[in-house]
């Protein structure tokens, strides 16, 4: 059966189709973020694509490959962001000619940060201002725009970055020795160091010191951690119950934690051994080692409830988004539920799905689902086909 085809960045897309020019693979890893999408290649290029505001692209005064453009105008289709792939040298001097090779991206709002295979960190994008407070691109200013990826000096020689998470103004960035990071907005505790200011380089996240983090998800304005142990930790905006703390009627707009809590610590959550989570807009989802689903936030869940509809299928990985989450199961099947805003569900309507539900497509093209990024209204897939499940397995373990 023959997938349909889709010109990005024009109209919106009912279900899911192939993103041109990968339709044969090599993707390594993909970020969605507010309204634009990057992808990291299996040979280490970033290309991407989307709305351009705020330089958050990263192709300074180029807007595609080989014509220069306006700058901070739309992406419509995937384009290579040449400063990585060409001006290595200019970004770190013992790079090869080959340029910067990069392993992971995030996108937050309005500004991207990229992990190359060296560990370094490089961001770019809206730096923030003197009303809304900034500093999320680590840059040691809290204001400006900066148009192509740069390089974060400040803990280049001091830190080896394995994981990276982009939110609303903040960057929250995980250690191969599993420390977590964070610069940018204070406000609601976001940076986890105990207090509410800004800060304009990454600073350690306190009380986690006795704790190995294997992984990260930064949402809005909060961010989550999963220790070594199978221990969830929060911090940052609680307004919605994002955190999973619970707290009853005690939750107002001003709700926070500025420096990490476990979540679930005194809930049925909290005994069991957590394998993934994600965070959205305003609620969050994890995994449990025996593939279970629980969902809390949006003023809805103030602790972690048990989505028992997932029951009869193995959960391994979920993302969230604004008030809609993708879950995959051990099969590479994908079920999404919440606000269906944009078609972001993947049903080909707008329509809120309460319960979780099958995206058919992937199931009547055979492809199999193995990891999910979610925007705030869009939804990016990474599939294997059939014939490539066995290949591509062996070069995901050659690469984690």
């Amino acid at each position: 059966m023959e997938m349909p085809k889709a010109r990005f960045g024009v109209n919106p897309i009912l279900s899911p189709v192939p993103l041109p020019g990968f339709e044969k693979g090599g993707v390594r890893d993909v970020a969605c973020g507010q309204n634009h999408t990057a992808v990291v290649t299996t040979s280490g290029e970033l290309l991407t694509f989307g709305n351009g505001s705020y330089f958050k692209l990263g192709h300074g005064a180029r807007v595609n490959v080989k014509e220069p453009t306006v700058v901070q105008e739309n992406v419509k289709e995937p384009t290579v962001v040449q400063s990585l792939s060409d001006a290595g040298v200019r970004l770190r001097s013992s790079l090869s000619d080959a340029g910067v090779r990069l392993r992971s991206v995030a996108c937050g709002d309005s500004h991207t940060a990229a992990i190359d295979e060296d560990g370094l960190l490089y961001t770019w994008g809206w730096g923030g201002s003197l009303f809304s407070g900034g500093g999320a691109l680590g840059h040691g200013s809290t204001s400006g725009d900066v148009k192509e990826p740069q390089l974060v000096e400040a803990v280049a020689d001091v830190l080896k970055a394995v994981q990276v998470g982009a939110g609303e103004n903040h960057t929250a960035i995980l250690t191969d020795d599993g420390e977590v990071w964070a610069c940018g907005a204070g406000e609601y505790g976001r940076l986890g160091n105990g207090g509410t200011s800004d800060c304009a380089t990454p600073t350690p996240v306190l009380g986690l010191e006795d704790k190995v983090i294997t992984r990260l998800s930064v949402g809005h304005a909060f961010t989550l951690a999963l220790a070594s142990t199978g221990e969830l930790y929060g911090w940052g905006r609680n307004d919605a119950g994002q955190l999973g703390l619970g707290g009853g009627f005690s939750m107002d707009v001003y709700a926070m934690e500025n420096l990490p809590r476990q979540v679930a610590e005194d809930h049925a959550l909290g005994t069991k051994k957590i394998v993934a989570m994600a965070a959205g807009h305003s609620h969050a989802c994890a995994v449990t080692d025996d593939g279970k689903l629980y969902m809390w936030g949006m003023k809805r869940y103030l602790e972690p409830e048990h989505m028992s509809v997932m029951d009869n299928e193995t959960v391994t990985d979920v993302g969230c988004g604004d008030k809609y989450a993708a879950v995959i199961t051990q099969q590479g099947d994908m079920f999404t539920f919440g606000k269906g805003r944009s078609n972001c569900l993947g049903h080909g309507a707008t329509t809120t799905l309460p319960q979780p539900t099958l995206v058919e497509f992937f199931e009547r093209h055979n492809l199999r689902v193995v990891k999910v990024a979610c925007g705030h209204r869009h939804v990016a897939a990474l599939v294997i086909p059939p014939d490539d499940e066995s290949d591509s397995e062996s070069d995901s373990k050659d690469e984690s």
